[in-house]
């Protein structure tokens, strides 16, 4: 999980900085082992007091509607970009997972049939 790019971003946390993990798609589709974990970890997390939890978007479900309205009022105000990467067709819908799952992606990946 994360490999060397949570090697990098654990060396610029702030202190008490917090990590949220959710899904790690990289390693799907993976037949092997992952690599192992960024170095000097324990270190970084004693020292800047760092905090990772792991969680499910269904543990939040209960409060489906209040997120979907403060994400909806970002966006209307500009505050966030809704990024897209939408593929065109059925056909490629093979096409479109198998880049989802290496990445080739930016932002939301869809396929549009019609």
């Amino acid at each position: 999980m994360g490999g060397e790019i949570l090697e990098t971003a654990l060396s610029q946390m702030k202190m008490n900085g917090r990590i949220a993990c959710c899904g790690v798609v990289s390693t799907y589709d993976s037949a092997s082992q992952p690599a192992h974990g960024p170095r000097g970890v324990p270190f970084l997390f004693v020292v800047k007091r760092l905090t990772m939890r792991g969680f499910i978007v269904s543990d939040f479900f209960a409060k489906r509607d209040e997120a979907l309205a403060q994400l909806r009022s970002w966006v209307e105000a500009g505050r966030l970009k809704v990024v897209e990467d939408i593929v065109e067709g059925f056909d490629s819908l093979p096409e479109a997972l198998i880049g989802l799952l290496h990445g080739s992606n930016r932002g939301k990946r869809m396929v549009r049939i019609a």
